[in-house]
């Protein structure tokens, strides 16, 4: 269940950051979040070069359930980005983003108002 919560809410990420939508990312986290203001000023940069991302994956190498109720996941999990491609406005392919490396992080998602939003995230 764990690894649906956190691909789901990957899924999210990728179709957010592919339409460049600075309001589906914020809405990524918990109200109030420095990682929300972390992602959307990430996301405007982009934006001011012309660019998106396309294809922003988060792939979950291994993944230890911390705790698990309706409402909060607490995981460590090793995660690697992949398959990110550059997309000018209009849609002209770029190149690609070279993947990252294995990253070990500290997570944690709330469940508010019936949606999984990241309220942590934090090199483990």
């Amino acid at each position: 269940r764990a690894r649906r919560i956190l691909t789901a809410w990957d899924r999210r990420r990728a179709a957010a950051w592919a339409a460049s939508d600075a309001v589906a990312v914020r809405a990524l986290y918990l109200s109030g979040s420095p990682l929300a203001r972390r992602e959307t000023s990430a996301l405007r940069r982009w934006q001011e070069r012309g660019l998106r991302l396309r294809g922003l994956h988060a792939q979950i190498v291994r993944l230890q359930v911390r705790s698990l109720s309706g409402t909060r996941l607490r995981a460590v999990l090793v995660t690697r980005t992949s398959g990110a491609t550059r997309v000018m406005r209009g849609g002209r392919v770029v190149g690609g983003l070279p993947d990252d490396a294995p990253r070990r992080l500290r997570v944690e998602l709330r469940r508010v108002d019936g949606v999984w939003v990241m309220a942590r995230s934090e090199a483990a």
